[in-house]
């Protein structure tokens, strides 16, 4: 003879999140947000290591004081091509940089949306764990009302017979 909490504990078993498949979308939107926000931020420290090594070697650069003017005009063009390049590099590091906060906005924002989700699921398994202890209880409360001992028991032979 099946119990009714038992049979409710079947039920209870078989209670999915219903907001599941949203979970696990969220959550892959989620990861892919914050795979782009780790490329940003590689993208960002190669434009800014490229930038600053290329403007270190524009400052070790130095023109020549005994050549021919020729040489001097190519040496001052040369440089003048270097600076233009850092301040390219440069450019190029800023607008990594803007990349990485956009990167890194969408991350917050696919974060606090996987978030809110987590938290129904969260309350979801809460309440059905409550559900289920309920229903244990129930059990328990029905067994203690059961008789204690075998004596206890009025059987139908136990009437006295004349």
């Amino acid at each position: 003879m099946e119990s009714i909490a038992s049979s409710g504990w079947d039920e209870l078993m078989k209670r999915h999140f219903p907001l599941s498949s949203v979970l696990r979308v969220r959550q892959a939107r989620e990861e892919v947000a914050r795979a782009e926000a780790a490329r940003a931020s590689a993208n960002l420290n190669i434009a800014t290591d490229r930038a600053i090594g290329r403007e270190a070697s524009l400052l070790e650069r130095t023109l020549p004081a005994d050549s021919p003017i020729a040489a001097f005009l190519g040496a001052v063009t040369a440089t003048r091509s270097m600076a233009t390049e850092v301040a390219g590099l440069y450019e190029l590091a800023r607008i990594r940089q803007a990349e990485l906060a956009q990167a890194q906005q969408k991350w917050t924002v696919t974060e606090q949306e996987s978030s809110a989700v987590q938290q129904l699921a969260e309350r979801h398994r809460l309440t059905v764990q409550h559900e289920l202890q309920r229903a244990e209880q129930r059990e328990m409360d029905e067994l203690s009302q059961r008789p204690r001992r075998v004596t206890d028991w009025a059987l139908e032979s136990d009437v006295a017979q004349p």
